[in-house]
């Protein structure tokens, strides 16, 4: 990560809710996280990021055969995490993104 830039981690769960939301003070402004779970399309993840704040995103991995999608496009770098049951994505620049596994 460049000098100056935060870098966060966010491991989106629900553990049983239907949708949760929050945000966290970082130094380069507001980070908010929204999670809905979409019954058959799965976890949705929406995340605003603040200028100079870089996050990888945990998603979990859901059935076999499931894209992970970022703002509709299908994200094919995604990396395996935690054996498997997660994915890895790294978000860079301000904005939201939102994920989604389908």
């Amino acid at each position: 990560t460049a000098p100056g830039f935060t870098q966060v981690t966010i491991r989106p769960d629900l553990a049983g809710l239907k949708w949760a939301k929050g945000a966290e003070p970082t130094p380069h402004g507001l980070l908010k996280v929204a999670l809905e779970n979409k019954d058959a399309n799965g976890l949705q993840t929406t995340i605003d990021l603040p200028q100079d704040v870089a996050a990888t995103v945990l998603v979990p991995a859901g059935q076999p055969g499931q894209h992970l999608l970022v703002n509709g496009k299908e994200i094919s770098n995604a990396q395996p995490a935690e054996n498997g049951t997660r994915v890895a994505v790294i978000l860079r620049g301000a904005g939201q993104y939102e994920l989604q596994t389908r």
